[in-house]
């Protein structure tokens, strides 16, 4: 009987003790996602171009999605295709800004791919090769028309073997995987989850 009581005696302390905490609004309501435009531009110019877009392209959608609600780029592409704009890996961000303004779009997360830099190493026993890869990545906040990360990553791939037999492709995408691992940790860092304060 004792228990009994003091445990009804803590059931009651506790539901006066809930009734008298305000319920933070952040955990009693889902979080607004931000949406984001993904981009990826593929300049390299190989015989492997559609594997490294598919690699990178789905690799870029699979960060943000989940996370971010994602908005179609098809048409603001086409707009600034329409403007004279073949190349937008050398857009400059406020014409960017300007076709994303109307697509309802936070955050645009742009990558683009310049061709690869190959070297060859041959010595006595072992032939070598390296594939210098160099990736643009700029994160744009579209409301504010500012740039939260524009920069890029020069990274070396490198393989050697006894028997001569490297392809460029298998270099590559050594510098390739490196590449994403360091762009991952920019875009969690710099990529806000929240939509701007516009």
């Amino acid at each position: 009987m004792i228990i009994i009581k003091k445990i009804s005696m803590v059931i009651v302390f506790i539901s006066i003790l809930s009734l008298a905490i305000p319920i933070n609004s952040t955990f009693a309501h889902e979080r607004t996602k931000a949406s984001v435009s993904v981009i990826f531009i593929n300049n390299a110019k190989t015989t492997y171009d559609d594997e490294l877009t598919n690699k990178i392209s789905n690799w870029m959608n699979g960060k943000v999605e989940g996370l971010y609600n994602i908005n179609p780029n098809t048409q603001p592409l086409t707009k600034l295709k329409a403007l004279g704009f073949e190349d937008i890996a050398i857009i400059e961000k406020k014409d960017l800004v300007e076709a994303f303004a109307d697509n309802h779009t936070d955050y645009i997360v742009y990558a683009g791919l310049q061709p690869f830099a190959r070297k060859e190493k041959i010595h006595v026993f072992t032939y070598g090769k390296d594939m210098t890869a160099t990736m643009m990545l700029k994160i744009v906040d579209v409301p504010n028309n500012k740039y939260l990360y524009n920069g890029k990553f020069i990274i070396k791939g490198s393989d050697s073997s006894s028997e001569w037999l490297i392809g460029n492709k298998s270099v590559a995408l050594i510098a390739i995987d490196s590449i994403l691992i360091e762009m991952g940790e920019v875009i969690s860092f710099r990529l806000p989850l929240q939509p701007p304060n516009k």
